[in-house]
This record gives structure tokens, C-alpha cells and sequence, in this order.
């Protein structure tokens, strides 16, 4: 292959990647352990986040639950972050996670579960979370 036609190729790699860009919602809620918080909220021609509870027990690191139904017409994959941050505005813990084999199906639902694994120890003094679902490919 010549380099102007190597060229070509690789532009239109550039261009098809760029239009098939991932869709994200983001957004701040009030931090409430144990609680199930309704989101509700539709994005991504589809995809909806239905609920977020962060469960704090006695014993082994703090869970998320995130709730994420496909009501599209084609297969989707998703990455999830939450940031669980104090009153001060300081990171006490963090996890992420997602679709691991294969794309959610149109008219199914999924709960993730993501362990806050690694640091955790403030994780109960939070007062707000950030919440993050991204389309991957």
C-alpha cells in the first residue's frame, strides 16, 4: 500500500472512531448509605439508569449497587465510576466497573455491583457522590 493511500486509511479510522464517541452522564447526588436512590434518568439512546444504593455492612469493604436497563433497539456496553467525597471535598473512596463479556441486550436489565476495594476507610464519612455511566464500544 502506497502512503497516501496509508494515509486515506488511517484518516478514515480518525473519522469513523470519532463519530462512534462514547455518550457519558454524570452527576453529584447526596451521599445516603444503605438507602436506594431512584434515578431514573435516560441517556444514550436506551440506556437508563434506574437506581444507585451504596451498601455499607459491618464487615468487607463498601458495595455499589447500580441498576442500568437497555430499552434500545441494539446491543450497549457501559462503564460505571462513583466517587464517594467528605464535607470537605476530599476523595474518601472510588470504584468504577461495567459490562465485562458481552453487550446488554435491548429489553434487559443489569446490576452492577462494584466493592469500593482499595480505599475505603473514610468511605462512611461521605457526604456527597459522583456518579459516572459511559457507553463503551
Amino acid at each position: 500500500m502506497s502512503r497516501r493511500g496509508m494515509a486515506w486509511l488511517v484518516l478514515g479510522a480518525a473519522l469513523a472512531a470519532s463519530q462512534a464517541r462514547a455518550e457519558l452522564f454524570s452527576k453529584t447526588y447526596v451521599f445516603r448509605a444503605n438507602t436506594r436512590l431512584e434515578v431514573g434518568a435516560d441517556f444514550a439512546d436506551g440506556l437508563r439508569i434506574e437506581s444507585v444504593t451504596l451498601h455499607f455492612r459491618g464487615t468487607g469493604p463498601p458495595v455499589a449497587e447500580v441498576v442500568v436497563s437497555n430499552l434500545g433497539q441494539r446491543p450497549r456496553r457501559v462503564g460505571i465510576a462513583l466517587a464517594l467525597l467528605d464535607g470537605d471535598n476530599r476523595l474518601v473512596a472510588a470504584t468504577n466497573g461495567g459490562t465485562k463479556l458481552f453487550p446488554r441486550r435491548p429489553d434487559r436489565q443489569i446490576n452492577y455491583r462494584l466493592a469500593f476495594d482499595a480505599v475505603n476507610g473514610e468511605a462512611a464519612d461521605a457526604t456527597v457522590f459522583m456518579l459516572a455511566v459511559e457507553t463503551t464500544r
